[in-house]
């Protein structure tokens, strides 16, 4: 697979932790394109690191490299899409539900 596009899962490594996480590609529009990662377990930024694309729409997608360029590493897997985990990822939310006060 040469492209990435938004909401695409990676398991990466984590130098810090000497462990394996995950993160998914995301993509925000505002004057240009900016792709960026995060943790799929925080939402969090997974660093400072942005790919930018000066014309806005120009390319939705990014290349393994840019990826490893955001995730400060040459370990990278492609683990899928969050589109085609949505089922199984509300299921757990909805069995999982905590009870609000």
């Amino acid at each position: 697979m040469d492209k990435f596009y938004a909401g695409s899962i990676f398991e990466i490594e984590d130098k810090r932790y000497e462990t394996k996480k995950l993160v998914v590609l995301v993509r925000s529009i505002i004057t240009k394109e900016h792709f960026y990662l995060i943790s799929f377990s925080s939402f969090e930024p997974w660093s400072e690191k942005v790919v930018t694309i000066d014309n806005k729409f120009e390319r939705a997608w990014i290349t393994l490299d840019e990826v490893k360029y955001l995730a400060e590493t040459d370990y990278i897997r492609y683990v899928g899409d969050v589109n085609s985990y949505k089922e199984g990822i509300a299921s757990v939310i909805k069995e999982n539900k905590p009870k609000v006060a």
